[in-house]
């Protein structure tokens, strides 16, 4: 699983390599690739799909919400449209199937949000989602938005409602990848 951070970001043909290099491991029989919607092109897609052939792949691509002016807020530098240009990249160019991760409980982001961003990902030509809990970690910005009373985590019951929600509709055919995960505990206020 290349997850942390993004794996399209750098020297394209070092970050190849050590895809490559990977997946020859007998034990390996595929992976998933996690990466954001800015940090794909064509040829990114293409190698990829090169190395998927005849393994278990999936790329993930990290929207985390629908909301243009909630993106702009958590500083992803990505839209939305970008988002749907990097689906249909990889729809054009590969087999490979596609998992949205969302994050349930940002910055100005209410259950109207949510809804809308789990409307949006229904009608992505994508085959299934990762729904995170938003994590506030020591170090960050949002850790001092949180300590200064700027931002309040919404409740477990919050996080609940938007999940179900998320879930409720999600399209039959999306496998659902994660409804949740922690930051290490130490690093978590």
């Amino acid at each position: 699983y290349f997850q942390s951070f993004t794996s399209t970001y750098g020297e394209r043909e070092i970050l190849l390599e050590k895809f490559r290099e990977s997946l020859a491991h007998p034990d390996i029989i595929g992976f998933a690739l996690s990466t954001r919607p800015d940090c794909l092109d064509k040829e990114w897609v293409q190698n990829l799909s090169h190395l998927a052939e005849g393994k278990l792949c999936w790329i993930e691509i990290g929207l985390q919400s629908a909301i243009d002016s909630t993106l702009a807020r958590i500083n992803r530098w990505h839209t939305r449209r970008q988002f749907e240009e990097s689906v249909r990249l990889i729809n054009a160019h590969s087999q490979i199937p596609i998992c949205a991760h969302t994050v349930i409980g940002l910055p100005g982001e209410k259950i109207a949000e949510v809804l809308e961003t789990a409307k949006f990902l229904a009608t992505q030509p994508i085959h299934g989602i990762k729904i995170h809990n938003l994590h506030v970690v020591k170090g960050t910005q949002l850790a001092h938005d949180f300590l200064e009373g700027r931002y309040t985590p919404p409740t477990l019951e919050e996080f609940l409602d938007g999940t179900l929600l998320t879930l409720e509709w999600a399209p039959p055919h999306f496998l659902i990848h994660r409804i949740n995960a922690h930051a290490p505990r130490h690093l978590t206020l």
